[in-house]
């Protein structure tokens, strides 16, 4: 039937002509102007309810027509649909109107407030419904919760399908069959437990028993298909953010350095001061810091969680040209995440610059915790509740495929509600998602979250929280049993011991064991134990020795007086015009050219400033205070060795002995102080440190050369590695603890060069060869028997690890480190 009234055209089922009739619906625009907006769509499309008894949807011609199409014909077939009234079409815009069903609700949004026994009911009935639709002929290409309305009565769940639009009778196949599941699954079967899943197969399966897919799979199987056609969809929904659609849109910062994408529904959070200025907002007064270290800086401000990834290196820059950020990732597997109802804060956006930093933004998550802090201070039985509720979590997240590659109890956030536990994923950057699953990643994940819960519980007590961990669907593809992985947790735990050697640097107790290291310069019995300590990574000998002096041979080539060579005519020329306090009058041109190449001739030799006055701290045998000596400059050293300060002083240097505490040199007395290879030999380095600036003037500097623990030269030997020297080096430095210690004695980092250190492969390997032999104790008969080496092999092994050490140091892996130290704070 149809009908004209003011310009529009109705078309009105034949059945539903008394309901047409009975509403007044002449002008629509005025009805939709008074009703009440239920939901508001995207490309014009908008629901509103009239409190007459009806709904109307407004949308385009063309899509309405489709819709009213499918509409009326599940409606005719007997479907559980909302009852059509009427279409009517004017110019570009249609209506959509339908009885209103006042007593139903969304299924999305009571779904999860029903309990066990209505779930049950509610799956089995919404199962029977899909499977009748798919038996009429009807695909649906958006079969999600939200499409379906439901009412609970007496007689049981009423189920109605109230979205048409997308999809069409067409020949239903397996795949198609899938692809409705895995959307329902995306929507409600993520967070069901098997028994439930199987509830709603079950109803869908009923009589369609036919299909040929159904045929060659069981139930178990069947699942593992949808859960890899839900990874597909979810997927898909996780690539949309790339394009600007009704879910995202593009963040227009005052600072055209930065770019992002936020999710339109919570633009109202992110803060304006921060689109203004992130990196002022990030470091003001006005954020609540929870962290803060050499490569993230998380805070909190109201309701938000903002987390700025630094710059480290040239990498981050071409990555973030790229596109593959950090901030990025975290805001797309997040996304993930929640498309596979994994719970982890809500992500609001993220903003990368062009200089390789990048920030993600999400919500706050109130009155949680760091699990491993929760089980600390909880109950027994809260504990165990606690443990059980993880492993379901746990299961969930690698039966959906998703692995975090930092799966440690600070990345896993717990809040104790009355009737259970709320787990959220936090970290996100070190997702990865696989959906088929990996056994290495699985045994990694586990073995992380274990190591840090055994300190809590009995091995049993592990044994059944990693084996109720474990996925269906892997399982048979495991080399390996819950009892190997929590044996292998357990010892891993066991190097972590709490003693009374604190570390030098943070004075934390707690540490793991590093390395094992032997005295390659005096052959004994004895080995030590280096070990990493558990707050800043400094890694340090533990225990210490009592005397620390009778493991330095008299023979100690540090101590020893150097041969006096005479200069290169470049080098002369070098000293004369460049070097030297005292220049002669001309040569300008001379003086010129040897200040370009003056760091070609004199790596980072010091040039004269202010007064010329040098302090070096562990002098040895003087050869360092004798050249800056001979360039006019007036030097003193300090150092311990009663040989060394002899060797010094027949040279005709000022040298006191002794330590820094010692010293009686007035405050503020050198422009420069150098610690060439000594911090690593004091028990106390921010002590020293401390007390070496106050000698240092205004201005001044202080240059600390050291070996850098996390060099390649460390990644190949091991313990083999020369500048490794147990016992006399206490403390090993890294970039990080460099900075850390700079920061305790109060002083800031300037620059940190890395040293290329060929010969420090060579002397690895003579430690290679000799491990294991029956050396001489004489040192000079040892260093006879490497000497024998063929020269040939020597230069060849040169030529491989000179190049190699370059690399390196363009990677911060260099074989040590020289860093320049200033007093105050960073400017600008």
């Amino acid at each position: 039937m149809t009908s004209h009234a003011n310009n529009i055209h109705w078309k009105i089922p034949e059945a539903q002509t008394h309901l047409f009739n009975k509403y007044s619906l002449e002008d629509p625009e005025s009805l939709i102007k008074e009703g009440r907006v239920i939901k508001e769509g995207h490309e014009r499309g908008v629901y509103f309810h009239q409190a007459g008894g009806f709904y109307i949807k407004r949308m385009r011609t063309r899509k309405a027509k489709k819709e009213w199409q499918n509409w009326i014909r599940l409606f005719e077939e007997g479907l559980p649909t909302i009852v059509p009234i009427a279409m009517g079409i004017a110019g570009g815009l249609a209506y959509l109107v339908s009885v209103a069903h006042d007593e139903y609700a969304p299924l999305n949004t009571m779904f999860d407030a029903l309990d066990y026994k209505a779930r049950v009911q509610v799956l089995k009935r919404l199962g029977e419904v899909v499977h009748n639709m798919h038996e009429t002929g009807f695909y649906h290409g958006d079969l999600h919760g939200g499409n379906f309305i439901l009412r609970l009565d007496k007689s049981g769940p009423d189920l109605k399908m109230a979205d048409f639009q997308r999809g069409g009778f067409k020949k239903i196949t397996d795949s198609r069959r899938l692809k409705n599941l895995a959307d329902l699954a995306l929507s409600h079967f993520f967070r069901l437990g098997v028994k439930e899943q199987l509830v709603f197969l079950t109803g869908y399966l009923g009589s369609c028993q036919e299909a040929r897919v159904f045929i060659r799979h069981d139930g178990k199987q069947l699942e593992r298909l949808i859960l890899k056609r839900s990874s597909i969809v979810a997927d898909r929904k996780v690539r949309k953010f790339r394009k600007i659609n009704k879910y995202f849109d593009r963040l227009t910062l005052q600072s055209s350095r930065y770019r992002g994408v936020y999710l339109r529904k919570n633009q109202h959070l992110i803060p304006e001061s921060f689109l203004s200025s992130p990196l002022k907002f990030i470091y003001g007064n006005q954020v609540e810091v929870l962290k803060d270290s050499r490569s993230v800086r998380v805070v909190r401000h109201q309701d938000i969680c903002i987390k700025y990834y630094k710059r480290r290196s040239p990498k981050d820059s071409l990555k973030s040209l790229l596109g593959v950020s950090k901030g990025k990732k975290s805001f797309r597997w997040s996304l993930a995440m929640i498309y596979r109802f994994i719970t982890t804060p809500e992500p609001l956006c993220y903003i990368e610059g062009r200089g390789g930093d990048s920030f993600y933004l999400s919500r706050f998550v109130d009155s949680a915790c760091n699990i491993v802090l929760y089980m600390r201070e909880a109950s027994e039985e809260k504990q165990k509740r606690c443990l059980q509720a993880l492993a379901i979590f746990l299961k969930k997240m690698f039966y959906r495929g998703v692995y975090h590659m930092d799966l440690k109890g600070s990345n896993i956030l717990v809040r104790d509600t009355d009737s259970k536990f709320e787990f959220y994923l936090i970290d996100t950057d070190e997702i990865a998602i696989f959906w088929k699953g990996s056994p290495a990643l699985l045994k990694n994940s586990l073995l992380r979250i274990t190591r840090t819960l055994v300190s809590c519980f009995n091995h049993q007590e592990m044994v059944d929280f990693v084996d109720a961990c474990l996925p269906v669907l892997p399982t048979r593809l495991l080399s390996w049993t819950p009892e190997d992985l929590v044996d292998q947790a357990f010892k891993i735990q066991h190097k972590i011991t709490i003693t009374t050697q604190s570390c030098p640097l943070c004075k934390n107790t707690q540490k793991e064991f590093f390395v094992r290291a032997y005295d390659r310069l005096v052959p004994r019995q004895e080995n030590f134990n280096y070990v990493r300590c558990a707050s800043c990574s400094l890694v340090y000998l533990d225990p210490v020795p009592v005397d620390v002096g009778r493991y330095y041979p008299e023979d100690y080539s540090c101590h020893a007086a150097y041969p006096k060579k005479k200069q290169s005519p470049i080098n002369r020329l070098a000293i004369r015009y460049h070097f030297s306090v005292d220049k002669p009058e001309g040569g300008a041109l001379i003086r010129f050219l040897f200040s370009q190449l003056s760091c070609v001739v004199m790596k980072r030799t010091l040039s004269p400033f202010g007064e010329n006055r040098l302090l070096d701290v562990g002098c040895g045998g003087g050869k360092f205070l004798y050249r800056h000596q001979q360039l006019g400059w007036h030097v003193r050293g300090i150092d311990f060795s009663q040989n060394a300060c002899e060797t010094c002083r027949r040279q005709g240097l000022k040298v006191h002995h002794g330590d820094v505490f010692s010293a009686d040199y007035d405050k503020a007395s050198f422009d420069v102080i150098t610690l060439r290879q000594v911090i690593e030999h004091v028990p106390d380095p921010v002590g020293i440190l401390r007390k070496t600036a106050e000698f240092l003037a205004p201005g001044g500097k202080i240059l600390v050369s050291t070996p850098n623990i996390e060099s390649l030269g460390f990644l190949l030997f091991g313990n083999c590695w020369y500048p490794l020297e147990a016992p006399r080096h206490l403390v090993l430095f890294s970039p990080k603890t460099i900075r850390r210690l700079a920061e305790m004695a109060g002083l800031r980092v300037k620059q940190i060069f890395m040293l290329v250190q060929p010969r420090y492969f060579d002397k690895s390997l003579q430690y290679i060869m000799g491990q294991g032999r029956i050396l001489p104790e004489d040192f000079l008969e040892r260093k006879q028997i490497f000497a024998k080496q063929k020269k040939g092999r020597r230069k060849r092994l040169h030529y491989i690890a000179s190049p190699l050490t370059r690399i390196a140091c363009w990677f911060g892996k260099g074989e040590g480190m020289e860093v320049e130290l200033v007093k105050g704070p960073k400017k600008g």
